[in-house]
């Protein structure tokens, strides 16, 4: 429902068979899920080991004011979920992870769909939306930035980060602004198959950087 929902945070584990869930705010200008004060351990909404988990629909607010350094929204070891019309703001990290870390040849996060995501960095955040370990994706309509140009040495400031292990993903429609590559694919290895267009980026360093 419309408001500013606040809560410590959302947790989906496949441990406790927690698959086939939609969270769906209706309006992402009216439903804002946000991290409640004093509370920073982990990821504001983590879904691990999960299957047709699907989000649409809301701002998540992460609470990075308080110092905490995890991502907005954390997919980890799941498979056929989308993200949809969602607008993340106020995180560290990144705003978006889709990860595993079984090694090269094992893809642990597969068949998603990214979509009409939007991001506000506020100048502090690390990355945008960051995949390690992912086999068939999508990721579409991707706007914002606003990330950390001045933070510590080697911090990757990336709108988007195909990073390591990926197989076949598909990145379209994409503008993003003030980072440093607004989108990097294969920074660490063991990439194929992935293809990036349609993409502006204003106040960055390069567009498209590709280790393929």
């Amino acid at each position: 429902p419309s408001g500013n929902h606040l809560m410590e945070q959302i947790l989906t584990q496949g441990a406790v068979a927690v698959n086939n869930v939609t969270i769906d705010g209706v309006n992402k200008r009216s439903c804002v899920l946000s991290r409640r004060s004093g509370y920073t351990a982990g990821s504001f909404l983590y879904h691990n080991a999960c299957t047709n988990v699907h989000l649409r629909n809301v701002t998540l607010d992460c609470g990075n004011a308080e110092g905490f350094t995890a991502h907005g929204l954390h997919f980890a070891y799941c498979s056929g979920f989308t993200a949809e019309n969602i607008h993340i703001r106020n995180f560290d990290a990144s705003a978006l992870s889709c990860s595993g870390d079984s090694g090269v040849g094992t893809y642990d996060t597969t068949d998603f769909v990214l979509r009409n995501i939007s991001i506000d960095g506020m100048g502090v955040a690390r990355n945008g939306i960051l995949l390690n370990n992912c086999r068939d994706f999508t990721i579409a309509g991707v706007s914002g930035g606003y990330l950390t140009l001045t933070g510590a040495a080697g911090e990757p400031s990336v709108g988007i980060g195909v990073k390591t292990n990926c197989l076949r993903g598909l990145i379209y429609d994409v503008s993003l602004y003030t980072c440093r590559r607004a989108i990097n694919i294969g920074a660490e290895g063991g990439v194929s198959q992935v293809k990036a267009w349609g993409v502006t980026a204003s106040n960055c360093i390069s567009g498209i950087a590709s280790a393929l």
